[in-house]
């Protein structure tokens, strides 16, 4: 089981909310709180080249989602650890 790690995509910068999603060390995703149209706050998540992700109203929720899409999309279209 590949581990799940995240870090500051903008070290240093005013942006404490905004997330890279690590798998086996490598970058794999992004997370990051926004607000909606309705000027909720949310949190947005993207597997990269396998899913544009979605919305969730937790961080907790994300990472879930996340995780779930990134096991379950083919080899072939994300990045293996």
């Amino acid at each position: 089981m590949p581990r799940y790690t995240m870090r500051l995509c903008w070290s240093g910068e005013d942006r404490a909310n905004d997330f890279e999603v690590l798998v086996a060390g490598k970058p794999a995703g992004r997370c990051y709180l926004m607000k909606t149209a309705d000027n909720q706050e949310a949190w947005r998540w993207t597997v990269y080249g396998v899913s544009d992700g979605g919305i969730e109203s937790t961080l907790e929720k994300a990472k879930r989602r996340f995780k779930e899409t990134y096991e379950a999309a083919p080899s072939s279209g994300r990045i293996r650890p």
